[in-house]
This record gives C-alpha cells, structure tokens and sequence, in this order.
C-alpha cells in the first residue's frame, strides 16, 4: 500500500514542480531497494533524480543487477561504522526503510538520512509492525537481539511508538504516524 501512496505523491510533486527545477528523491535501505520500482514508475528522469544508497557492507553499488534493472538510480555504498566517502545526496523526499541488524545501526542511519534532507525535504521512516513469529524464526540469530549491560535481551523489532519516540530523542521535527497495513 506504501508503494500506491508513494507513487500518488511523486506524481503530484512532479506535476506541481516548476519548470527547470528538480525533484530528488534518496531511498536508504540494506543492499536492496524496496520502493525505486514505485518512483521509476512515474518520475521523469529530466526532473527528477533518484539515488539509492546501500549500507550493507557486503553491498555493490557497481552491480549490473541494480544498473539493468533501476538505469535511472544512482547508487552509492555508505559504511555506517565509517566515515563517508563521498558527499550526502540531496533529496527533498528521503525514504529509510528500518532493516538494520542494531539500533545503533540504524541510529547512524538516521543522522545520514537527515544530512539527505534538502532544505524544506521530508523524511519518511519505514519499518515493519513487530511480529512474534519473526522473533520464532529469528530468535537462534544472534544478530536478532539486543544485548544490555544486565545481560537480560529484547528483540530488535520495535514499535512504531518506539520509534516516534526514539526520532523525537534524536531531535526530528513533525513526526507523525502512518499506517500502511
């Protein structure tokens, strides 16, 4: 359903885009991205740019893969752990899909995602509703858990109320809830 909904709203920002201005839009994930197939169905490439970038240390962003079937995404690495390597893209709509392996992970990606914004941009933060039987099918995973000093552990799924909360600490502004279930 996020995918119809964001496809509305690029056809509407394109349409309102004054003439020789440009559009960007920056989709944050792991090695896979999840909604450039929804943007390539209605961006125009003489107005809109679209750059994908991959956190996944194990991530190519020379895949032929990618370049075959996205010809109009530019795709970058980014080492969360590290420095960047080369200057954040601008975009005035930044998508962060929440599949990162720790919060701290994804906390790092966070603060990437916000030097994306262009000024007056919007950011939108995606993640999935817990489910008890992925914390099953995961749970003999270490990477699955989040370790604390007590030595007690909690899933690394989180609520969408963890993470409005989690983006208020972090000092973002209007930060609402949707659902897309």
């Amino acid at each position: 359903k996020f995918g119809q909904a964001l496809r509305q709203l690029m056809a509407h920002a394109l349409g309102q885009l004054p003439s020789g201005a440009r559009l960007g839009v920056v989709e944050i994930g792991q090695s896979v991205p999840s909604y450039a197939s929804d943007i390539q169905a209605v961006m125009n490439p003489r107005c809109c740019d679209l750059t994908f970038v991959g956190t996944d240390p194990e991530f190519e962003p020379e895949s032929p893969q990618l370049q075959e079937r996205y010809p109009h995404m530019q795709v970058m690495a980014l080492d969360l752990q590290g420095e960047a390597k080369e200057p954040p893209p601008l975009g005035h709509l930044v998508l962060l899909t929440l599949d990162f392996a720790s919060l701290a992970e994804a906390t790092a990606a966070l603060h990437y995602a916000r030097s994306c914004l262009a000024p007056g941009g919007s950011m939108v933060v995606l993640g999935l509703h817990p489910a008890r039987w992925i914390d099953f099918l995961c749970g003999g995973y270490r990477v699955h858990w989040h370790f604390f000093e007590d030595e007690s552990l909690r899933s690394r799924q989180n609520s969408a109320q963890f993470w409005r909360q989690h983006l208020q600490k972090l000092q973002f502004a209007n930060v609402s809830l949707l659902n897309f279930s």
